[in-house]
């Protein structure tokens, strides 16, 4: 789940703007308690959210020394960490809304399936206890920002490259308009849409890789940035920008950000139809092949392959091939593309003479002229039962085979012109696709 403004944060003394504790007494609901080294997790015994309490123990330490390493401080004590079944429960047992979860003093509460939320949280109680440093009031653009900086991703984006796709459309609100707000959350209100946590997060990312925890911790509880940093905030503000310039953002992040802000942008996904994975030039178009099932069959023996229901079918014993040719037309150069469904079968093969074989069998792929292989791939094998798609592409005396659309191995054959066929040793196959292309 999306981090999204929180209804309470951890108040900062006289800095941040308060906000009420949570309506009802959560230690009344939560009887389940136990002790982490940083935290005191409480649930509901019984609840879908205390089966997971094992998993919290080991993740939430994790957790929390992530955060006080990533900001350079030291625990204060237990912090606790309300568990619930899901936000509805949240919602309801706290009298709160509008929020993924939120803490308050030194307590978060959140849905037990949401790591992302209770770390973003937990960062809010950990600054909770920071001393006032100086004069100047920061409003919770800086507390999100820092929570989401110490995430760093957020549900699979990095916070720079959010920033980045405002900058780059020049979307990005000055500095001083977010900082600057009286009211952050009303000043979110007139800006739906608007990735303002991703970008808080980003600019107080930039400040703790650029000046170091230390001094954003100065920052963040009312130093003045002249005085914690050595840089006003505008000079601050470049510098930010001209970092996020230089920021790679992947094309597959690119592509992200866009669709999580309304922009255009289509993934590539893998092709999982082996056809469409031949190169293109093999492929050509539908015109350019023609089907051989219902073509005149041959079979040795006789009636060993038989066409039902529009496919091809053997059950030969094994130990030996049991070929089969189709059509009248003799083809040199050509292209022959099968789908097969085997069923217990260690071997079957596209093949143009006994001197020209493309053959899948239960320990490799071969290329097969006569009594020898002359060429072989190991590592692709009959899978014995479900489907295979098997290619064989001849041009003069060299034959490439293609297995479910992976290039598997080339080796020498027979250049003559013959009829096409398949063959099976063993097992049963349905052949539901067989035809052949010119080249």
């Amino acid at each position: 789940m999306r981090v999204r403004p929180m209804l309470v944060l951890t108040v900062l003394a006289a800095m941040l703007l308060a906000r009420p504790a949570p309506a009802a007494d959560a230690e009344k609901t939560h009887d389940g308690k136990v002790l982490t080294e940083h935290l005191e997790i409480r649930f509901r015994t019984g609840s879908r959210a205390a089966a997971s309490v094992d998993r919290w123990v080991v993740d939430s330490d994790r957790i929390m020394e992530r955060i006080l390493a990533e900001l350079e401080v030291e625990a204060t004590g237990r912090f606790q960490l309300f568990l619930y079944d899901n936000i509805t429960e949240l919602h309801a047992l706290t009298e709160t809304s509008g929020n993924a979860g939120f803490s308050y003093g030194r307590a978060s509460y959140i849905p037990f399936d949401n790591l992302q939320t209770a770390e973003h949280e937990l960062v809010h109680v950990v600054a909770g206890e920071w001393p006032k440093s100086g004069e100047e009031t920061r409003n919770l653009f800086l507390a999100e920002g820092l929570a989401n900086a110490v995430l760093t991703f957020v549900d699979d984006l990095h916070v720079h490259a959010v920033a980045k796709f405002y900058l780059d459309r020049k979307q990005l609100p000055p500095l001083a308009e977010m900082t600057g707000a009286t009211d952050f959350y009303a000043w979110l209100r007139a800006h739906r849409g608007f990735g303002a946590y991703d970008v808080a997060g980003s600019y107080c990312r930039f400040l703790v890789d650029e000046y170091g925890p230390e001094k954003v911790r100065a920052y963040y509880t009312g130093t003045a940035p002249k005085t914690a940093f050595g840089k006003t905030e505008k000079q601050i503000e470049k510098k930010w920008h001209a970092a996020l310039d230089a920021f790679t953002v992947r094309p597959a992040m690119q592509t992200l950000v866009a669709r999580r802000n309304g922009a255009d942008g289509e993934f590539t996904h893998y092709e999982t139809d082996p056809e469409k994975r031949l190169p293109a030039e093999l492929l050509g178009k539908p015109k350019d092949w023609t089907s051989l099932l219902g073509e005149k069959l041959t079979s040795e023996p006789k009636d060993a392959w038989k066409l039902v229901d529009d496919a091809l079918v053997a059950t030969p014993t094994p130990g030996a091939w049991v070929p089969a040719t189709l059509g009248r037309k003799k083809y040199k150069d050509c292209a022959i593309q099968m789908r097969a469904v085997l069923t217990n079968c260690g071997a079957v093969q596209i093949r143009l003479s006994e001197d020209c074989q493309a053959m899948l069998v239960a320990n490799g792929t071969f290329v097969w002229r006569g009594p020898t292989a002359t060429a072989s791939n190991l590592e692709y094998r009959s899978p014995m039962n479900g489907e295979v798609h098997l290619v064989l592409v001849r041009r003069g005396g060299k034959l490439t085979i293609y297995v479910n659309g992976d290039e598997v191995v080339t080796g020498d054959v027979d250049a003559g012109a013959e009829l096409p066929g398949v063959a099976v040793n063993g097992g049963s196959v349905r052949v539901t696709e067989l035809k052949i292309r010119k080249l």
